[in-house]
């Protein structure tokens, strides 16, 4: 049964942050295809309840009362979804899966009606092989037996959390009691939010963090691959010699070339490691999802700055990396520099770097605390 709860909740996620998401380019009245919307989503979803949970964990608050919490706000964002897709639909912009006029959803639907093509047999046996390729990985990753201690501290601190109705207050080495918290783990949300869903459903923390995050996280990985492929082959380069159909087939191909690399490119501490082996932990995400995407919305600005979607989905990439992920705490933000500096070349206006500001400063404001932490001088006691 508890397997059963896990393999649901690996669909169910990715729908929330679908659904989170297209909430937010819905209300900023901009189309984007659907897996450009589901992989903002994260950060959306993540950001949400990192502004819920941070409070929470600060006052010590049970864990419960998160959970109730985060319950009711992903209803009132449901709610919020349904209202805003029904006033889309009356005003007769762009469907239900995002975009069907521009690029992204041209492989699959046409560009006029939105209604659904029929695709080429080679399309379709390269699709199959990119789900086949996916699925083998996703078994891999979820069966995977590797525990090492550090992986298992982040399974204990779960557990104890769930076990004890309380956030980050034991620690998941020994599962003592801890005499202050520790803000290296306490300022990302994530592992609580994990917690969150354990007394949900209701599931082992060892099974939620194996099967949904592990799952969860080769999804991410393999659509962010498959939209840099198919941005990298789309574009006024490539026009009249690749179609919307091929761009996607790129993406694909790209997905499958991915998944072998992942197989034979394990050694330690580099993504296709953490991919493999330690899915389950918040690094992994910030290695195989945080960065690339932000990678991938760096060369969407050197191409068109001046997209407002653009602009909002490196925003909100930005504000959610550490709740995603605290390795994000400063990795994301050297990431941006580099890449905004050819965005500044090219653009030379001051709405660029005041973009630039307002992505760096979330995670400047967490490393200004986390340094405060680190030297002593703040303390919040258990």
């Amino acid at each position: 049964m508890e397997i059963a709860s896990c393999m649901a909740a690996i669909l169910l996620l990715p729908f929330l942050y679908w659904c989170f998401g297209r909430t937010l380019f819905l209300f900023i009245k901009r189309p984007v295809g659907a897996g450009m919307c589901l992989l903002t989503g994260v950060f959306v979803y993540h950001g949400l309840f990192q502004a819920e949970a941070l409070p929470l964990i600060f006052l010590k608050s049970p864990l419960s009362v998160l959970t109730v919490l985060w319950m009711l706000t992903i209803a009132a964002v449901g709610v919020l979804w349904l209202f805003l897709e029904r006033k889309n639909r009356k005003r007769g912009q762009n469907g239900l899966w995002g975009e069907t006029k521009a690029a992204g959803t041209g492989a699959f639907f046409s560009k006029k009606t939105g209604a659904p093509r029929c695709i080429s047999v080679s399309a379709a046996v390269l699709y199959l092989c990119m789900l086949l390729a996916v699925g083998v990985q996703m078994y891999y990753v979820v069966t995977s037996e590797y525990l090492g201690w550090d992986t298992l501290s982040y399974v204990a601190t779960i557990g104890t959390s769930v076990a004890t109705d309380t956030m980050y207050q034991y620690g998941g080495q020994t599962g003592w009691k801890r005499t202050v918290l520790d803000l290296r783990y306490a300022l990302s949300s994530f592992y609580m939010h994990a917690a969150v869903w354990c007394q949900v459903l209701p599931v082992r923390a060892l099974y939620y963090a194996k099967i949904v995050q592990g799952g969860v996280l080769v999804i991410l990985t393999n659509l962010t691959v498959f939209e840099m492929g198919r941005f990298l082959f789309s574009g006024k380069r490539h026009q009249g010699r690749i179609s919307a159909r091929q761009t996607s087939a790129c993406g694909a191909a790209m997905v499958i070339a991915a998944v072998f690399i992942h197989f034979f490119y394990q050694s330690a501490f580099t993504a296709s490691e953490f991919l493999m082996k330690r899915a389950l932990e918040a690094k992994a995400y910030c290695a195989n999802f945080v960065l690339p995407f932000l990678f991938l919305l760096g060369l969407m600005m050197w191409r068109d700055s001046e997209k407002r979607e653009n602009r909002v989905m490196l925003l909100a990439a930005s504000i959610g990396s550490v709740a995603v992920s605290m390795s994000g705490l400063v990795t994301a933000p050297v990431l941006l520099t580099l890449m905004f500096i050819p965005v500044f070349w090219k653009t030379h206006t001051w709405r660029t770097a005041r973009l630039y500001v307002l992505c760096m400063l979330p995670n400047v404001l967490y490393l200004a605390v986390y340094l405060l932490y680190s030297q002593g001088v703040l303390r919040i006691g258990m």
